[in-house]
C-alpha cells in the first residue's frame, strides 16, 4: 500500500492517507484513469479508532508520480539516468 499527503474531503484536514489496493492495483487503477481510493485512521476524543475512505481528486497526480518513482521509472522529472 502506498502513502501520501492528501486532503481528506471528511474532516478537511492534510493527512497521512494509505491507499486500499496492493500497489500492482494501483498501477491499473491510474493507468485506466479509474478513481482511488484511500483512507486515513486516526483515534477519536475517547480513543477509539477510526478511519476516513475518499476517492482522490487532485492529489491523483500526486499518487502517479510517487507510483513512478518507486518503480524506478526514468521519465519521472529530476531522476538521473
Amino acid at each position: 500500500m502506498a502513502s501520501l499527503q492528501a486532503l481528506c474531503s471528511i474532516c478537511g484536514k492534510t493527512v497521512t492517507a494509505f491507499t486500499i489496493v496492493s500497489d500492482k492495483e494501483i498501477k491499473l487503477l491510474l493507468d485506466s484513469n479509474q478513481e482511488v481510493v484511500v483512507r486515513h485512521v486516526f483515534a477519536d476524543s475517547s480513543g477509539n479508532r477510526l478511519d476516513h475512505r475518499w476517492r482522490l481528486g487532485e492529489e491523483t497526480k500526486n499518487l502517479r508520480k510517487l507510483v513512478d518513482f518507486m518503480a524506478g521509472d526514468k521519465t519521472v522529472p529530476g531522476r538521473r539516468p
